[in-house]
């Protein structure tokens, strides 16, 4: 795991995958960094290409790293600096999102999920009761029920 000094205190602060409010735990400052070039204290949200950060410097910020790295947000279509943008790998694909964008699309999935499995499970189970009036076919519709419903749930998930 990549670690700094924090600017502050000086104990080392980690960055672990996508933790997006990284702050030091000796000192509690949520603004750890220093840009490399302008010498102004900022904190992960404001690095240029997180993603890219290692165990060594340069760390830039927005201002200092790219100006022109815009890019649109898959669930919004608005433009948004690299910088800022979740990315997600879909289907081979790299798409960006707004933070704030991503994490409602996250939550919107994990609330029709559970709904519509249990709705389709007992659809399709009650479907293969009536036809063939047996209770076991009832478990395998809704077996296959709780399959579709994942199938719906993930279009609502990030495209």
């Amino acid at each position: 795991m990549p670690s700094f000094p924090c600017e502050a205190c000086g104990a080392p602060v980690e960055i672990t995958g996508h933790d997006y409010d990284v702050k030091c735990k000796k000192c509690g400052d949520k603004r750890p960094f220093k840009c490399s070039k302008c010498q102004r204290r900022i904190g992960l949200d404001m690095i240029y290409h997180p993603e890219r950060l290692t165990f060594k410097k340069p760390i830039f910020c927005q201002e200092c790293g790219s100006e022109t790295d815009f890019v649109q947000c898959s669930q919004c279509t608005q433009s948004l600096m690299r910088a800022n943008s979740v990315e997600k790998i879909v289907n081979g694909d790299t798409h960006f999102y707004h933070k704030e964008c991503y994490i409602s699309a996250i939550k919107l999935q994990k609330r029709v999920l559970p709904v519509a499995a249990i709705a389709l499970a007992f659809i399709v189970g009650y479907l293969f009761y009536m036809l063939c009036t047996h209770w076991s076919l009832f478990v395998i519709g809704g077996i296959i029920g709780i399959f579709a419903g994942k199938k719906v749930s993930d279009l609502f998930a990030p495209k």
